[in-house]
């Protein structure tokens, strides 16, 4: 097994008499109607497919907030970098005045937001609650700091 570890990990000689093309032309057709999707009854949504292309789009190409993929990239870091065992709740976080008037600000937007009070604490694992579930835009730059 170690042998052929080696011939597949170890250097090769560039070599001009080989060449690659791809097999397969860089977009296809396909026969048929494109297929019937259930698009959500709001928003926007698209479908599509690399090489193949648009299977259709809701509402047009109007851009719009991109909802909440942000938090859910904050969950993703804030998971990377603090590591908790399952079962674990993870450092607290103390809300400070700053967080306090974040909430307020968001609040008078419309944006969802957690309430929280200066002093307050909340676990890594209820901050990723918050932000996951309840949408907080405000426990997210909480958590990012």
């Amino acid at each position: 097994m170690l042998g052929a570890l080696w011939a597949v990990t170890r250097p090769h000689p560039a070599s001009p008499r080989l060449r690659l093309e791809p097999a397969l032309p860089a977009e296809s057709a396909l026969p048929g109607e494109p297929p019937s999707l259930p698009w959500p009854p709001a928003g926007q949504a698209a479908i599509a497919i690399p090489g193949i292309g648009s299977l259709g789009a809701r509402d047009g190409d109007t851009p719009v907030p991109i909802a909440s993929v942000t938090k859910v990239m904050t969950a993703l870091v804030v998971l990377q970098t603090i590591r908790c065992s399952p079962g674990e709740e993870g450092p607290a976080i103390t809300m400070t005045a700053a967080d306090v008037g974040a909430y307020e600000a968001g609040v008078r937007v419309g944006r969802s937001e957690l309430r929280v009070a200066v002093g307050e604490t909340l676990t890594e694992h209820q901050a990723l609650e918050a932000l996951l579930v309840g949408s907080a835009n405000n426990v997210a730059d909480a958590l990012a700091r």
